[in-house]
């Protein structure tokens, strides 16, 4: 029995500890590769779906604009004068040829 604390406890070298790095940094590197992937996909998916929300918007905000612009302009119209034709002016007979 040894009573030296100073001494270190030799250990046995199974290689299961290489084993356990090499998966571990195996899996780290499959890991930060799928997640890249991912993100990936969602900033294509966010490309396409933003493209489409802007079109979107554009097409509301079009509408928008033009229904309220019909509106002013058949409002401001509609309470004009009547399109009916008024007094007329009495016509001279005279034939404008024949001057005194």
């Amino acid at each position: 029995m040894n009573t030296d604390k100073t001494q270190i406890p030799e250990h046995q070298n199974n290689g299961v500890g290489r084993v356990n790095r090499l998966a571990y940094r195996d899996g780290y590197i499959h890991g930060r590769t799928d997640e890249q992937d991912i993100q990936q996909e969602n900033r294509s998916i966010r490309e396409n779906t933003s493209g489409v929300n802007g079109l979107l918007i554009g097409i509301a905000v079009t509408a928008i604009a033009g229904f309220l612009g019909g509106s002013i302009f058949l409002l401001s119209h509609s309470g004009g004068n009547s399109t009916s034709p008024g007094e007329r002016a009495p016509v001279s007979t005279t034939n404008p040829s024949q001057h005194p």
